[in-house]
């Protein structure tokens, strides 16, 4: 499909234009605790750190020529996320 007229996507009119860089960065810890209820039974601990240094990662700018947004950027991912979990096994 090809782009609408006066876009930037891949157009030549546009070279300078691009968007902001985006870092990823994520750490994990994981632990495994024996259960002394029966043989073989353990728990496992564990917390997943997603955006660690919450380093703000901005969207797009708008790109349709003609639009009110048209430069700005209106949007950014999500800041630093923790999930932690506890698991039987048996």
């Amino acid at each position: 499909m090809a782009s609408p007229s006066r876009t930037i996507d891949s157009s030549p009119k546009f070279p300078d234009i691009q968007c902001p860089e985006s870092v990823e960065s994520g750490c994990l810890d994981a632990r495994f605790f024996p259960a002394p209820v029966r043989e073989g039974m353990k728990f496992e601990r564990r917390g997943d750190f997603f955006n660690l240094p919450n380093r703000t990662n901005f969207g797009a700018p708008g790109r349709t020529l003609g639009n009110p947004n048209f430069g700005q950027i209106t949007s950014a991912q999500f800041a630093r996320t923790l999930q932690l979990g506890l698991k039987r096994w048996y």
